[in-house]
């Protein structure tokens, strides 16, 4: 990132204080600016004129090989909807929750209808305190699952994250209420699994 780094600020961009792998660029004719992200290998960009466009392409054309993959549709495993009629941006996660659901075995879940259960209320006295207790726990994903929970709740659903944040709080030492909360989640993104984020 440190070379791609110094190849924006030549070509004009400023990079971000804020979030390092954020860059913009303002001109000084008056047009919008350009917006840079980048992810490991992948960069997003976001312009108003083709000009902008080109300006930046061809300038690292210049010490990369450059791929234009045309109108975002996909990254970081979001599916990136555009409605041009109406202007809506729709991020759809879908197809990763299918595969959550399909890597974790629970393909065939029954659904809910909400992500929390209103009964019951997790606290720190549901986690195991005996080695016995603990074994019990070993073999749960209980924190590559709630990982996943995390990507999805800050991603696309927020609708999780009071839910998320309740199993979040026991990743060390979690008991079996705390894992019945996270499929429970599970469960729920299985019956919406199809809504969208406006």
């Amino acid at each position: 990132n440190i070379a791609l780094a110094k190849s924006l600020r030549k070509l004009g961009f400023t990079q971000s204080k804020t979030d390092s792998c954020i860059f913009f660029s303002r001109p000084a004719n008056g047009q919008p600016p350009i917006y840079v992200a980048v992810y490991v290998d992948d960069i997003l960009v976001a312009y108003d004129t083709n000009n902008q466009l080109s300006h930046l392409v061809n300038g690292l054309r210049t010490e990369y090989t450059v791929k234009d993959e045309g109108a975002l549709r996909w990254y970081l495993n979001m599916r990136i909807l555009r409605n041009s009629k109406n202007g809506a941006i729709t991020l759809d996660q879908s197809r990763y929750i299918a595969e959550t659901l399909k890597e974790f075995n629970l393909a065939h879940c029954k659904p809910v209808s909400t992500p929390l259960n209103d009964k019951v209320t997790l606290t720190a006295s549901m986690s195991p305190t005996t080695e016995r207790g603990k074994q019990s726990m070993v073999n749960k994903p209980y924190r590559a699952l709630v990982g996943r929970l995390n990507y999805l709740a800050c991603g696309s659903r927020p609708d999780i994250a009071v839910a998320f944040s309740q199993v979040s709080k026991y990743l060390n030492n979690p008991g079996p209420e705390h894992w019945q909360a996270v499929m429970r989640i599970v469960r729920y993104l299985k019956e919406i699994g199809r809504a969208h984020v406006w």
